[in-house]
């Protein structure tokens, strides 16, 4: 039963010292405390309740589902789509437009490229595209 403190200690620091105005702590925290409580239950009967068996693998398996799927739901209806009118219409039409930038344009390395940073800097580039 020594889960219970680890998940307190989760619950604490999360309220603490995590951004609680983001959705992905909150549901991360909610998911993690389901299941924490499913591990509980399942302590409690084994020694409280002196039922070996706890809970069956069947009630196991039917709450892991349940929470996951409360969990993707909650996802889904949280999600933050931009709106149609913000895509551009290359990719409204299902062109088939390269979604990487070319392999030398202005970046030299996919770090930057991915960061944005333009020109890279490290010392990794000279060996990368010595040629």
């Amino acid at each position: 039963m020594g889960g219970a403190l680890i998940l307190l200690a989760i619950a604490i620091s999360t309220v603490l010292w995590a951004n609680l105005e983001n959705r992905f702590v909150l549901i991360a925290l909610g998911g993690t405390l389901f299941f924490g409580v499913i591990g509980f239950v399942d302590d409690y009967k084994k020694v409280v309740l002196r039922n070996s068996k706890g809970l069956s693998a069947r009630q196991k398996i039917f709450w892991q589902t349940v929470g996951a799927l409360g969990l993707a739901f909650t996802f889904y209806v949280t999600a933050e789509n931009p709106p149609v009118e913000n895509v551009s219409p290359e990719v409204r039409k299902g062109s088939t437009a390269p979604r990487n930038p070319p392999a030398r344009s202005g970046y030299d390395c996919r770090a930057c490229v991915r960061s944005q940073v333009g020109r890279c800097r490290s010392a990794a580039r000279d060996a990368l595209f010595a040629r």
